[in-house]
């Protein structure tokens, strides 16, 4: 018997649980109903690029929706590992032109657009079977449509997504695009309450030509202004109008303009005026509904002459002041006597309920987020789309990055997130930002360059309640960067509400230069580094090596370079590149300016290589204040673990810690060092408070799992790594419920997790090692399990040739080559794992299975004795298949005997 899998449509057996390809929960005729898996082959079936991959990276999950003009899958882009939505035209409509064109529209209208309430356009493209899609970003949540059919939302919650949506609308009317379809369907709102329009199939242009001719009706006709149900002309006003009849539908539940048929709705909306918001609840601010009563205004000049303008006002009523906002002529005597007093209404609710104002601030997120600022920096668009533009982008993101690092170093308690977390956990919205990393701010920009002037724009936002509260702006010469990139990080420090020092200016001057070349070179170089593949850190050093040539004496260029060559030496192991790296490093030194970096880097280089004495002076020669100075100890902590010094270790691991206090990175490293260390029950804790602080952190739940499986409680370690995986999947939840399995003889589901997790880390020896495991027990898996084995030992050796005190990834190798019965190059390389790391219990039970198949039964049992004096965890010494042989042997028996007492 066998079952196809409702994602990717492999053939499995149905004795298995997941999918051999994907690694998808599969539903057997054992566990679910025939009724439930046939109705999820069948929605399989009408999926696009069903039983492969759609355009070579997309896999299909499921449909979330459909529409007039669209279907919208939920899919997994198996190259950038994220979730996206996929929207495609109904196969009814794949032989319309106009169909098409409009499609087409839509993906070129809002791939301009980069607002946080705006859905980001990723691509457009084309299927194998020649179906148009566009690939966009995933909003987990609903639309408001049906946020609406639960009943009237409260005024605070009408005004928090009201100012979101006319901020997402004034965001696209600055690009010059008219929505012409604002309608609650095409709204969504996110779990963390964040507004998104969608849909801009109908979106126009200002200036363009038509897609449809003059005194055509397009759009939805409850939510149409006057203007468009005569075809007239469109522009930003009749937005604005039907986002007025959004908010009265939020606040009352209902239509302002209602009938059984659609003429006599759009009759209505010319024609005749709503019912008044105070009618039909009492709970209504009266300015809030002023704001209402303008937008609904029927002539265009009588309404807010723009959506930016409309934001204003709202943002006006969040904050709790009067903006003055004249009433429509065409309203009765009897409306315009009551809004008169509405203001008096307002003003004594201001004055004698101070408590209410500041609950709307705070529900609108219009507040100054207080106390500590836990900074996340997310990568500069590029508008041009330019790659050269993006380049320089990325540049001034990390040299942003670097800047407020230094500027806010001082302030105890405050941390930026390093770059290369908001690209591991793929952080591209503020709610990601606190979820993920634990941020409370959150800032997110763009740079535009037209000729030589280029414009920066970044939005600093409250991530608890994703409000924009203010942006900093800087526009000037690109020949004058090296000056005003100075200007927008102070900038954004005051903005922040830090405090910016006289001194600040010549701190970040310090090193630098005041040629523009030689600074855009750096940019350049920063950009490169920015990425990951060895072409990139390559581009980076030419552009670093440009930057010096240009000017002698730039400090950080150098100190860069040596960063970058160390980077080049270990993604591909050139040997030559660590001296000059080293050379480069302290020539910084020696010019001043990024003494810090250049130390770190130092330390970093001889940590890697084994010089671990110069590892330490250099670490310690970093300024703990600084902005390198957590990583500064996190680097000698780790050099003391390696060469047994634990207690200096855990001292630098808590003095990172108070450096950031409450930053979950600190709390990990030091869970690691007392998971190792077999330390399980402060693990356990620190991993605890981890969650806490991040809750869909895949990572902490991952290390909280681990521990509760070392702990023994490996039902309570799955329920963890499922949690994880429900989050986002990934390869290390999927090899650790792989690792679950195997110690349950469930070998089949093992080796298929461990074919998921290498579908996102194709480079991970562990990953290997765990699949050539799991195969090697599955019948007619010999041959895989055996070349899983040789390239886990390849990807080992590459890893340990510029990483050589790696003992744990040392111990692994040593165990690969003894399955691959290499007994005497396992045994060698055992042996150096343990002069290093003889009392990690993890390293010691490898041994156990390295002499075992190596067949020196004595030091098995040997190190069988030391693993369990070490307190290490007894389930996988009693269920490990590959130490069955040496279960059977008396003196296994006599020392498994002794650890019960």
């Amino acid at each position: 018997m066998t079952q196809n899998c409702p994602k990717c449509g492999m053939v499995n057996s149905d004795t298995q649980k997941f999918c051999s390809r994907c690694g998808y929960l599969l539903f057997s005729s054992n566990s679910a109903s025939s009724e439930q898996t046939l109705t999820l082959r069948n929605n399989l079936s009408d999926f696009p690029g069903h039983g492969g991959l759609l355009a070579g990276k997309y896999e299909v999950i499921r449909e979330v929706g459909r529409g007039g003009m669209g279907v919208v899958y939920e899919a997994l882009d198996i190259k950038l590992k994220r979730t996206v939505a996929l929207k495609f035209l109904p196969r009814e409509l794949l032989g319309d032109e106009l169909a098409r064109e409009r499609f087409i529209h839509e993906a070129q209208a809002a791939s301009a657009l980069d607002h946080p309430n705006i859905c980001t356009i990723y691509e457009i493209g084309e299927s194998e079977d020649g179906q148009i899609y566009i690939a966009m970003a995933y909003c987990q949540g609903l639309s408001l449509k049906n946020l609406i059919r639960r009943g009237p939302l409260s005024p605070a919650e009408t005004l928090s997504l009201a100012l979101q949506i006319a901020e997402g609308l004034a965001g696209a009317h600055d690009h010059g695009i008219i929505h012409r379809d604002v309608k609650p369907a095409n709204i969504l709102v996110s779990e963390e309450g964040q507004a998104k329009l969608v849909d801009f199939g109908l979106a126009k242009l200002i200036g363009e030509a038509r897609l449809t001719r003059p005194g055509t009706i397009m759009g939805t006709v409850a939510y149409m202004s006057p203007e468009q149900l005569r075809g007239g002309n469109v522009d930003a006003r009749s937005d604005v109008w039907s986002l007025g009849v959004v908010i009265y539908e939020m606040l009352t539940g209902r239509l302002p303009f209602e009938s059984d048929s659609e003429q006599a709705v759009a009759y209505s909306i010319v024609h005749r005026t709503p019912e008044p918001l105070k009618r039909l609840t009492t709970k209504i601010p009266p300015e809030l509904a002023e704001i209402v009563e303008k937008a609904l205004a029927k002539e265009p000049e009588s309404r807010f002459p723009s959506a930016r303008e409309m934001a204003n006002a709202l943002r006006a009523q969040c904050e709790g002041t009067t903006v003055h906002m004249p009433v429509k002529k065409s309203f009765s005597r009897r409306a315009l006597i009551t809004s008169s007093l509405a203001v008096l209404a307002v003003a004594l609710i201001l004055f004698i309920s101070p408590a209410w104002r500041n609950k709307v601030q705070e529900l609108a997120g219009l507040k100054k987020p207080t106390g500590d600022k836990h900074i996340a920096l997310l990568p500069l668009k590029a508008i041009s789309g330019n790659a050269n533009s993006q380049i320089m982008a990325d540049g001034l993101t990390a040299l942003l990055s670097q800047q407020l690092g230094l500027l806010i170093s001082w302030e105890k308690g405050s941390w930026i997130s390093p770059l290369v977390h908001i690209q591991n956990y793929e952080v591209r919205e503020a709610a990601d930002a606190r979820r993920l990393l634990g941020a409370n701010l959150v800032l997110s920009g763009t740079i535009k360059s037209s000729g030589d002037i280029t414009t920066v724009s970044i939005d600093i936002i409250d991530s608890e309640t994703l409000r924009r509260f203010n942006t900093v702006s800087k526009t000037d010469s690109l020949a004058n960067v090296a000056t005003w990139q100075e200007d927008l990080a102070l900038d954004t420090v005051r903005f922040l509400g830090g405090k910016v020092l006289p001194e600040d200016r010549s701190a970040l001057a310090s090193g630098g230069t005041t040629l523009p070349a030689a600074f855009n070179a750096y940019m350049r170089g920063l950009g490169f580094l920015s990425r990951d593949e060895l072409d990139d850190a390559r581009q980076a050093a030419e552009s670093f090596k440009e930057a010096i040539q240009l000017d002698p004496s730039f400090s950080w260029a150098f100190a860069c370079l040596g960063r970058t060559l160390w980077r080049i030496f270990a993604l591909d192991g050139e040997v030559d590149t660590v001296r000059r790296a080293e050379t480069y490093c302290r020539e910084a030194l020696r010019l001043g300016g990024s003494d810090n970096l250049a130390h770190l880097v130092l330390s970093r280089i001889y940590h890697g290589l084994g010089r671990h004495e110069e590892a330490v002076v250099e670490a310690k020669a970093v300024n703990p204040g600084s902005a390198w100075g957590f990583d500064a100890l996190i680097n000698l902590a780790q050099v003391y673990d390696e060469i047994k010094k634990p207690e200096q270790a855990e001292a630098a691991y808590l003095e990172a810690i108070k450096l950031r206090p409450g930053y979950w990175a600190g709390l990990s490293y030091l869970g690691f060092f007392y998971f190792f260390h077999g330390q399980l029950e402060k693990a356990r804790d620190l991993f605890q408070e981890v969650a806490r602080l991040v809750p869909d952190n895949i990572n902490g739940l991952n290390n909280l799992g681990a521990v509760y499986y070392k702990l023994g409680d490996s039902l309570r370690a799955e329920e963890i790594f499922e949690r994880s995986n429900a989050v986002k999947r990934n390869p290390d939840a999927c090899s650790n419920l792989g690792h679950l399995y195997f110690y349950r003889g469930r070998y089949a589901d093992a080796a298929a997790m461990s074919e998921a997790a290498l579908a996102y880390e194709k480079n991970d020896p562990l990953l290997w090692g765990n699949l050539a495991d799991a195969c090697y027990f599955v019948p007619g898996y010999e041959k895989k399990s055996q070349e899983a084995y040789d390239r886990a030992i390849e990807l080992a050796e590459k890893v340990l040739f510029a990483d050589k005190g790696n003992a744990g990834l040392r111990s692994s190798l040593a165990v690969y080559l003894a399955k691959r019965g290499n007994s005497e190059k396992a045994q060698a390389e055992m042996a150096e794992a343990l002069k290093s790391k003889s009392d990690d219990p993890t390293i010691v039970l490898k041994s156990v299975t390295v002499y075992e198949l190596t067949g020196d039964r004595p030091r098995a049992l040997e190190a069988l004795e030391k693993y369990l004096m070490l307190k290490g965890p007894r389930e996988e010494v009693l269920r490990d298949p590959f130490l069955a042989a040496i279960r059977q042997d008396p003196g296994y028996i006599k020392i498994m005997g002794r650890g019960d007492k």
